[in-house]
């Protein structure tokens, strides 16, 4: 999970979604706020995935300017947000 919440809220914001996260990367981490690729790309990093591998999921259509950044070419919206 990638989110522009703080590192102190990261846990809260994930836990929210309802399911489980092996990895919750913040744009604090990651020094630059979605939909910046960097974010996305160190939380690859920590789960040993590449983009191919990968699917994305956003709650916004914003996000989806991120994912044509890194090149995932799986996607869905979930029109949450």
């Amino acid at each position: 999970m990638v989110t522009n919440c703080s590192a102190r809220l990261r846990r809260i914001a994930a836990d929210l979604v309802g399911v489980p996260f092996d990895v919750v990367v913040t744009s604090e981490q990651a020094d630059f706020y979605k939909p910046h690729p960097e974010p996305y790309r160190l939380a690859l990093c920590n789960t040993g995935f590449v983009p191919a591998e990968a699917i994305f999921v956003a709650g916004s259509a914003y996000d989806m300017l991120g994912r044509k950044k890194w090149e995932c070419p799986r996607t869905g919206i979930t029109g949450l947000g």
